[in-house]
Formats: structure tokens, sequence, C-alpha cells
């Protein structure tokens, strides 16, 4: 029992750092982009051809002296939208897989093609990637994701699919200077439901008010409102040093794989030379902004 108590300690512990963290990177992603999404979202709105500002359109609108006057809208935008996103439809993206110097087999590389094919034939993935394209072409930017999934409920079995993030705003990505965001070590997509969706979805987590009453005022809307919860999906790069041998058959190994090398493998190889290292491990948490509901 006493291993239990300080097991249940340290989980807890875990969590509430894993939950400071990220409330406290999310906010600064939040901030920091704020001023760029108030862009984007101009963008859609002109998009959509709500194209006057507010203040006028109230005052054409409401004019009590000459009487409601017309806010009209000559559409010389979506045409332009359309023929690209045409074009995208007419030369489907997807992804090659191609062997890039003589170590590498040209019929490996021919399998894992038709795998990917195979996951991206079972997605739909071209709803994927058109949804990630009109979102770019709309406000610059589109997302869409990998994930895996267990093939059914009865299953311990998974499979990998591509599946759209119709919603751009709803992803963040930490500093990053590459455009697409591919030197970012933290990304977030973010989902506000409804308190009784959030309840049936997840029928054991906290969803009363007074857990989040703890939450810096400045953050708390974010999570949790009257009406509904946002639940979270935090993906975190951690870089790990480790040590490498070059060993005297021409391989390269871990320290802590070679520190273990089987007896039925046969005698060691001499290390020629060695190095230290670093390797990124993925950490993924979903979470409210009172809880941890998974990690992984």
């Amino acid at each position: 029992m006493a291993y239990e108590k300080e097991e249940q300690e340290a989980t807890d512990s875990s969590d509430k750092k894993i939950l400071e963290t990220c409330q406290k990177e999310l906010k600064l992603c939040v901030e920091e982009e704020a001023e760029e999404r108030a862009k984007m979202l101009d963008d859609l709105k002109f998009g959509t051809l709500d194209q006057w500002p507010s203040t006028i359109r109230t005052e054409r609108e409401n004019d009590v002296e000459n009487g409601p006057r017309p806010c009209l809208t000559i559409d010389k935008i979506n045409q332009y939208r359309t023929q690209i996103v045409n074009d995208m439809r007419q030369g489907k993206p997807g992804i090659l897989v191609r062997p890039q110097d003589d170590k590498a087999d040209p019929e490996t590389a021919k399998i894992l093609k038709g795998l990917i094919r195979n996951i991206e034939d079972q997605s739909s993935a071209d709803i994927s990637y058109m949804t990630a394209g009109g979102n770019a072409v709309d406000i610059g930017l589109g997302y869409f994701r990998i994930t895996n999934e267990y093939v059914s409920e009865e299953s311990f079995d998974q499979e990998l699919f591509v599946r759209p993030i119709p919603n751009t705003f709803s992803v963040y990505l930490s500093k990053h200077i590459m455009p697409d965001g591919s030197d970012a070590k933290r990304g977030y997509i973010a989902e506000s439901m409804p308190v009784e969706s959030f309840k049936k979805m997840y029928p054991k987590a906290k969803y009363a008010e007074t857990y989040f009453s703890d939450l810096d005022t400045t953050v708390a809307s974010y999570w949790r409102t009257t009406e509904t919860i946002t639940v979270v999906e935090e993906y975190v790069l951690d870089r790990i040093e480790e040590e490498i041998y070059f060993l005297s058959d021409g391989t390269t190994i871990e320290k802590s794989d070679y520190d273990k090398w089987p007896a039925t493998a046969g005698p060691k190889p001499s290390v020629e030379d060695k190095r230290r290292a670093f390797r990124e491990q993925l950490r993924w948490h979903k979470m409210t902004g009172c809880e941890v509901l998974d990690k992984r």
C-alpha cells in the first residue's frame, strides 16, 4: 500500500508539472501569435465578403438622417482562390519515397511507398491535404496530422491515419525559424467543446467549474467557460544526451546498447571512436486546465 501511495504521489507530481508547463507555454504561444492571428481572421472575413469595417457598416445601416444605406461588396477574390484550389486538386499531393544513396534499396523504397499509399487511401488523405491547402490559400496557414488509432474497440493493433485539422486557429507552435515550423519543439491542438459533450467523452474527468478556480485569471477563461471546456493535446520534443560508439566492424551503436551486448551475438567489436550525441524523444499529453487525461 505504501508503494502504491508513493507511486500515485509521483504521478500526481508529474501531472502537476505537465499542467503548469503547458499552461505557461501555451499562454506564450497565444500571446505571441495574437497579432498575426488577428490579421489571419481579417483575411478570412475578407474572403467571405465581410469586407466593410464594422464601424462604417453600423454608421451606414443606422443612418437616421438619410435612412439606411446599402453596403455593397463586389467579389474580386474567390475566382482566383478557386483557380488555385482547383490546381491543387488536379495535381494531387502525396508522399513519395526515393532511395538517396548507394546504401538505399530501391525495392525497399517501393514497398514503403506502397505502405504509405495504403495509409493515404484508408485515410482519404486527399481531404486532409486539400483542407490544409485551402486554409493556406485563405489565411496563409494550414495543418493536417498523422495519428495512430486502434483498429477496433476490441483490438490492441494500431494503424496510421492522415487526419484533417479544419480549424487552423486550433493549432499553436512554439518559437521556430523555419516557415513550416519543423524546428518547433512544442505543438498544441486545442478544442473547445460543450460541457455535456465533454462529460460523455470523458465520464471520469473533472468538469465542475470549482476545479478550474485555482487557474491564473489571465488564462482561466481560455480553459473553462460556463458552457465549454478546452481540451489540449500537447506535443513536446525533448533533447536527450547520449554517448555513441563507432565499432571496429564499421557500425555505430549507443553506449547503453553496447553495454547490454548479448552473449549470443558473439564477442563485442572493439570501440574505435566515441562521441557525445543527442536524440529527440516525443512526449504527448492530453489535458484540460486542471487534469491530465492521457499521456504517452
